[in-house]
């Protein structure tokens, strides 16, 4: 398989991280074609918040059940605050947020397409 170009996303709660550098060094390692993007959960939409805050683990002794988030859920969903410095954070089901995370990535692809 040959790739021809990866995207790295950015990500504000690892600031320690030099992506340019990264950028640099995959390409002259392998010659591959890097972009880097913004943090895909920036600038979410209320009804993509209201999935995320969906999949999250409120019973950890239970298979996942999505629930009705809260207003509250929510808010703090659209907020996108990193949470990385509390002492409690939240818990995601990962196969139901993965399928949230690839249709943003889906709506990226179209709009990157159609708009540049």
């Amino acid at each position: 398989m040959k790739i021809s170009k990866i995207i790295i996303y950015k990500e504000p709660s690892v600031p320690k991280i030099n992506l340019d550098k990264i950028k640099e060094f995959i390409f002259k390692e392998f010659r591959i074609k890097i972009e880097i993007r913004d943090n895909i959960f920036n600038k979410l939409d209320k009804n993509t918040c209201e999935k995320i805050a969906s999949t999250r683990i409120i019973n950890l002794k239970k298979s996942f059940e999505k629930h009705n988030p809260t207003v509250n859920e929510i808010l703090i969903e659209l907020e996108n605050k990193d949470m990385s410095n509390k002492e409690e954070m939240a818990l995601y089901d990962g196969i139901e947020l993965s399928k949230i995370i690839k249709e943003l990535f889906q709506k990226q692809k179209v709009i990157k397409t159609h708009y540049t």
